[in-house]
């Protein structure tokens, strides 16, 4: 099976996703990875495809419907069948949400709140879940004293009922942000948040015999951690990279039969040390996407510096390749980590899902007694605001300009760049000019947008605006305004930007 090295990300802008250019190189296998994002904590899809075919062009729309999970981070995923089931997590630091089991019907599109019997689990973050056959299986987390816990429950899919399997002293100790992994058998529990520290100890439940065994617990040089990813692989269990007092890059299995553990050292491109990342396992292959890199301060109250990279490791070879997914592309989901995700199918189509993303609230120029071309934005997830610099093409100071969001984008159009001495009673001098700004490199470009031209709107500022969709293709809508003559306006307009 040979390895993926282009791919392209698609992002979910509303309540759609649309796939397009979708390159695809040298790959057995099709992957896919599903975000869902809100501008503060998280709801949108994204797809990751890699197939056999090369230079394929793909496009596919999903719709979102129904009574989603929202906005949430340190959550939990699983795919059985068509269906996703997602669980606990946070909007504020360390306060659980609820404790309702989320279904979204791959097929459908549509999200569903579960009308579920037995011995629900009680709302949790930092929990995992992880599916054999038709049952879910959902293990610890931390409670809304900051409690850690050690329950095991199933979950039947067919009969919707939850069921509590071990507790107390049966099974592993109390953790949260531990990792979890599957075979046709078992469900393997590593490492984590303790109540004393951080574990580097392996479980594993038996759903047959519905028992809990320990493994040798490893040497000094796999230290406790967080956040690792872990894959079942060649009959052997892979602990990869995770937070142990810092990111760490190291990577071990523990193979059942001879019962002992083995560092490996892994070549190629190597991925710097991080945590909280998404992982997936697809044949031999362990991929890893996004996470975190650096650390914030303050621990699970705060956000460290996350990546966007995706690297896959090759367990025969141990050889890393960091995969071209189209990074800094209008369609990529960006950095990102303290996701929820699984490996799963659609449409019989091995993949990832991905539930969680952060955002930023961007304020860009204006009017402050005079026009203003400063850029700020607001961070939800450290409460900070921040003031960039931006290069390039930059606009001259404006405002009352119409604004829409694309991707990574943000499009200034027209504004008035000269106010009138009369203020709301006259009309200043206007532009027609559109720009755009990068948020991910803070450099701004002057769009040619074929200013002059018959179907062009012309200067204008005061609009009503609105991002949209026409034909499918994300732009703005902009509807009357006031002219530089001081009339008032009543004609309409679209404008659907080409990004590379």
């Amino acid at each position: 099976m040979a390895v993926v090295t282009q791919g392209k990300w698609i992002k979910n802008e509303s309540e759609k996703l649309v796939i397009r250019e979708l390159m695809l190189l040298n790959s057995s296998v099709i992957s896919a990875c599903l975000g869902l994002l809100d501008p503060n904590n998280l709801n949108a899809i994204c797809l990751w495809f890699q197939c056999s075919q090369t230079n394929v062009s793909v496009t596919l729309e999903l719709n979102q419907n129904g009574t989603g999970p929202g906005s949430r981070s340190s959550h939990a995923i699983t795919i059985v069948g068509d269906k996703a089931y997602a669980f606990g997590g946070e909007f504020k630091p360390r306060v659980p949400v609820d404790n309702s089991l989320y279904v979204y019907d791959l097929n459908t599109l549509t999200w569903s709140i579960a009308e579920v019997t037995g011995d629900t689990p009680p709302p949790r973050v930092g929990v995992t879940m992880a599916s054999i056959g038709d049952i879910i299986y959902v293990f610890g987390g931390r409670d809304a004293t900051h409690a850690e816990l050690n329950e095991l429950y199933s979950f039947d899919t067919c009969t919707n009922k939850w069921t509590l399997l071990s507790s107390g002293d049966t099974g592993p100790e109390n953790r949260s942000y531990h990792s979890v992994a599957t075979d046709e058998r078992h469900v393997y529990i590593f490492g984590g948040c303790g109540v004393e520290g951080r574990l580097n100890d392996l479980w594993a439940y038996d759903v047959v015999d519905k028992t809990w065994a320990k493994y040798p617990i490893p040497g000094d040089n796999l230290k406790g951690r967080g956040g690792p990813g872990l894959g079942a692989v060649g009959g052997k269990i892979w602990v990869v990279y995770g937070f142990a007092g810092m990111e760490v890059d190291d990577v071990h299995y523990f193979d059942p039969d001879t019962q002992k553990w083995v560092q490996v050292e892994t070549t190629g491109e190597k991925p710097t040390p991080r945590s909280v990342f998404s992982t997936v396992v697809v044949g031999k292959y362990v991929f890893v996407c996004g996470g975190e890199i650096d650390p914030s301060d303050l621990g699970h109250m705060g956000a460290g510096r996350f990546t966007h990279e995706v690297y896959v490791l090759d367990t025969e070879t141990l050889v890393w390749k960091l995969v071209e997914d189209g990074s800094g592309g209008v369609d990529h989901p960006g950095p990102r980590g303290w996701c929820a995700f699984s490996g799963g199918k659609r449409d019989g189509k091995e993949g990832l899902l991905v539930y969680g993303v952060g955002g930023k609230i961007w304020v860009v120029y204006g009017f402050a007694g005079m026009e203003v071309d400063d850029v700020h934005y607001f961070d939800p997830d450290t409460q900070k605001w921040v003031q960039v610099e931006t290069t390039g093409e930059k606009p001259t100071p404006r405002s009352v300009f119409s604004t829409v969001v694309v991707g990574k984008y943000v499009f200034v159009c027209g504004g008035e760049i000269d106010p009138s001495d009369l203020g709301h009673m006259g009309a200043g001098r206007f532009t027609h000019e559109v720009y755009v700004l990068d948020t991910e490199t803070l450099v701004w470009k002057l769009v040619e947008d074929g200013s002059g031209g018959v179907d062009h709107p012309g200067p204008r500022g005061w609009c009503a605006f609105s991002g949209g969709k026409r034909d499918g293709k994300e732009g703005l809508l902009v509807y009357g305004g006031n002219s530089p003559s001081n009339d008032r306006l009543d004609d309409i307009y679209f404008f659907t930007p080409c990004l590379d």
